[in-house]
């Protein structure tokens, strides 16, 4: 277990906010296979079973992208069906990912909270990105760099 003080300026979940005056470099993506289309979930016994799909547009657009989860812990069917529709959800926000890189914060690591607010060049405006990975870069001679990549909170 990690424990570490919250940084200053930090309000609500948010804890770092970033711009077009202190972001280097901003891309935005999707990778086809982290958008879960089709989600199934096999509890302990028939009754914890639950299955679901995304709207039509997603299947469309993204295809059968299937997850199954089968695990004793889930007991009841109400379990299943929430697990199922937090699979859809998680699978969703995986449409839009990002990738920046920052002059280095070491504070910035997987599952921190950034605030992106720059709507002259990557035309996003206070959009919250959860990170999913952090690359801390010294190198000598260069600039000390944060490279973040994450996907919408």
């Amino acid at each position: 277990m990690i424990i570490r003080d919250v940084p200053d300026g930090v309000e609500g979940d948010v804890e770092f906010e970033y711009d077009s005056s202190n972001i280097f470099r901003l891309r935005r993506y999707t990778e086809l296979t982290d958008i879960t289309t089709v989600a199934s979930v096999i509890g302990i016994d028939d009754d914890a079973v639950a299955d679901g799909t995304a709207t039509y547009q997603m299947l469309n657009q993204y295809g059968r992208n299937i997850k199954s989860i089968s695990s004793g812990f889930i007991l009841t069917s109400d379990r299943a069906e929430q697990l199922v529709d937090d699979m859809l959800d998680a699978g969703s926000k995986r449409q839009n990912r990002y990738e920046l890189e920052v002059a280095l914060n070491p504070y910035i690591w997987k599952s921190s909270l950034i605030k992106i607010n720059d709507p002259t060049i990557s035309l996003l405006e206070d959009k919250l990105i959860r990170v999913e990975s952090t690359n801390h870069s010294y190198r000598a001679g260069s600039q000390q760099t944060t490279r973040v990549r994450g996907y919408d909170a």
